[in-house]
């Protein structure tokens, strides 16, 4: 590959970096612009941080892409979008659930006495109650399915 790409390529983290600051600076001042411009670059900027590193995995490309588009589907008006939105938002977390016990190798009795396993289950369970409770005030009687 060109040296110039690869030095490109070299730095993304940073425009993911950037990006995920003004967004939580767009959510806890209530800047509705900055917040809805960070939400749509977020996830392109981490695929190109993703696209950086060699050993990729589809998954992960599958949840991010179900990512992007529940963020953008959720943003509308139009309540057809929005319950679009949460059904993508519902695929990356069963694509997330799936990469986990895929990536078990021993039955869960077995990797819960890891400390490493408990780790990532914490952080994918906090990730989960975050989005639903992110979700729940718009969703409502919705929420119950999900």
């Amino acid at each position: 590959m060109n040296s110039s790409i690869m030095r490109l390529i070299g730095l993304s983290p940073y425009p993911f970096i950037f990006i995920s600051i003004c967004y939580v600076f767009g959510v806890t001042l209530n800047m509705d612009q900055l917040e809805i411009i960070s939400t749509l670059l977020l996830i392109p900027s981490l695929s190109l941080f993703y696209i950086s590193n060699s050993k990729r995995n589809l998954a992960y490309e599958l949840i991010l892409v179900f990512s992007w588009t529940g963020s953008f589907l959720i943003m509308s008006d139009s309540f057809v979008y929005y319950i679009g939105g949460v059904i993508f938002f519902w695929g990356t977390i069963l694509l997330i659930s799936d990469h986990i016990l895929k990536k078990l190798h021993k039955p869960m009795k077995e990797q819960l006495k890891k400390k490493e396993t408990i780790l990532l289950l914490v952080i994918h369970l906090a990730y989960l109650i975050t989005v639903l409770l992110y979700l729940s005030e718009d969703l409502k009687v919705f929420i119950y399915p999900i």
